[in-house]
């Protein structure tokens, strides 16, 4: 939803989209999602896609393998960075902050947007995903791989952010009005990863992951 404000808002040029993926896992991040599935949304959007690699497991790494990311789109003339948080303030500032060095801007198209309004538009406009991942511990691990629909959100426990934004789910957009063609994808294996998201080690939590892989026919 943030590419396509952005892009029907024609305020920025939109010059690559640009994603994390973690050196040990080759995967997403906390998405799970598999480079192979990242490159076929680029290639459906249309636009160069950036892959940033994070050695390590920790905050660090990440930051590090970012930062140099943000310095070479400085080095390469870009002034802006786009992100989708919604109303987390705690992470809005992580990003400004993380940016500031570099003198790039952070622009947040949905900021302070109501979630639940937010999640109708992205239905009435055609877009389709589905859940890749999420907290089991907020979530039911039965909408694993569940179709991002009216009926799921219909079916969603009542404290659930519809768009996740507590970090109850993470989805993968397969379609809609910033692709040329949807995305087609199979599903694979659910796996369950307990994780600490935090510098508290003891503090783990439990994510359910649903593996989906490009279609081949």
């Amino acid at each position: 939803m943030a590419l396509h404000y952005i892009q029907v808002q024609r305020q920025y040029e939109v010059r690559y989209l640009l994603t994390t993926l973690h050196a040990h896992t080759h995967r997403v991040g906390m998405h799970g999602t598999r480079p192979e599935v990242i490159e076929r949304q680029a290639a459906a959007i249309g636009l160069p896609l950036q892959q940033v690699w994070v050695d390590g497991a920790d905050n660090a790494s990440y930051e590090t393998a970012m930062l140099a990311a943000f310095w070479e789109a400085a080095a390469a003339g870009i002034q802006v960075v786009v992100f989708g948080d919604i109303f987390l303030a705690d992470l809005r500032h992580y990003r400004e902050q993380m940016l500031k060095p570099t003198g790039l801007q952070a622009v947040f198209p949905l900021w302070q947007a109501d979630t639940s309004t937010l999640m109708k538009e992205f239905a009435s406009l055609g877009f389709r995903a589905k859940i890749c991942c999420l907290n089991s511990s907020l979530l039911h691990p039965a909408f694993a791989g569940a179709e991002l629909d009216n009926n799921l959100l219909a079916n969603l426990p009542r404290n659930t952010d519809p768009c996740g934004e507590n970090g109850e789910y993470h989805t993968i957009c397969y379609a809609g009005p910033i692709f040329h063609e949807p995305v087609r994808l199979r599903k694979g294996a659910n796996h369950i990863t307990t994780m600490a998201i935090s510098a508290d080690a003891a503090a783990q939590i439990e994510f359910t992951f649903t593996d989906w892989l490009p279609k081949l026919t």
